[in-house]
């Protein structure tokens, strides 16, 4: 595992904002090694981990999810953000959908937050092997983008009231703009 300093302040953060994790031994196969969700709560299996920052990218897919609908987020976030969206008993509001279908850029951005609140290091949500690295990508590059406020999930994170834009975007006057955070949980 890269950055294994980072896994024990990452459960702790985790569960000073309310987000369930408990540890558990996961299949080899998972999607992301070392990281479930199930039904809205994170499990882990620090033996497969990759980076304990995977486990915030997938905390941050939850903690933006609106409240009423995390508990059912399981397994493949974005089939499931699909199907809570056509859920026709669920009546998905337009805002609720909105952030449902931009998720990933929302977590991407929410989980640099995360890291520097949690007192760690980003580099481990944006390792090597993550954010496209495993495909010749930069996850540097998204980084620095995100750090920069540049990246279109720190956008999203201020227009669902997470934080306030960063400067160029956001009011000079603001205080604390990210990626400090107002809240770290959809309500």
């Amino acid at each position: 595992m890269r950055h294994p300093e980072s896994l024990a302040p990452i459960e702790r953060f985790l569960g000073q904002i309310g987000l369930p994790l408990t540890r558990a031994q996961l299949a080899s196969d998972s999607f992301l090694p070392g990281v479930a969700v199930r039904q809205g709560a994170l499990e882990i299996d620090p033996d497969q981990l990759g980076s304990p920052g995977d486990i915030l990218h997938e905390a941050g897919h939850l903690a933006v999810t609106p409240a009423r609908l995390r508990g059912r987020v399981d397994g493949d976030i974005d089939a499931c953000a699909a199907a809570l969206i056509d859920d026709p008993d669920l009546k998905v509001s337009e805002v609720e959908a909105n952030i449902l279908r931009r998720t990933e850029a929302l977590a991407i951005a929410w989980s640099y937050a995360a890291a520097l609140e949690a007192g760690v290091s980003p580099e481990c949500v944006f390792w090597e092997q993550g954010y496209g690295g495993q495909h010749g990508g930069s996850p540097q590059l998204v980084m620095m983008q995100v750090a920069q406020g540049l990246f279109p999930g720190v956008l999203g994170l201020a227009q669902s009231g997470f934080c306030a834009a960063p400067p160029p975007f956001g009011d000079p006057s603001e205080l604390a703009p990210f990626p400090k955070m107002r809240r770290w949980l959809a309500a």
